[in-house]
């Protein structure tokens, strides 16, 4: 393939790529993935806070504590155990 076609090949494939990525930037944009938004948890204990000790394991209906075997046994039959940790540093 000599120069010129070579040149004109490179261009129209420029031209090209900047119409697709020009019309993908024009698109709609995507509904969003609602397993992301997927409601959990009981909605009563929304917002609720706690305070927390380290290593302290609380039930989130009463406050209390709760030993490691207690905690282990309710959470057996559950499908999905939704872990969740605080930073505040």
């Amino acid at each position: 393939m000599n120069r010129t076609r070579r040149v004109i090949l490179l261009t129209a494939i420029a031209i090209l790529m900047g119409g697709a990525m020009f019309a993908a930037a024009q698109a709609p944009a995507e509904k969003p993935d609602l397993t992301l938004t997927l409601k959990i948890g009981d909605p009563k204990l929304k917002d609720k806070v706690m305070d927390l000790g380290v290593g302290a394991i609380l039930a989130g209906r009463t406050g209390q504590p709760v030993g490691f075997e207690k905690m282990i046994d309710e959470m057996m039959p559950a499908r999905i155990v939704h872990v969740g940790e605080s930073h505040n540093s």
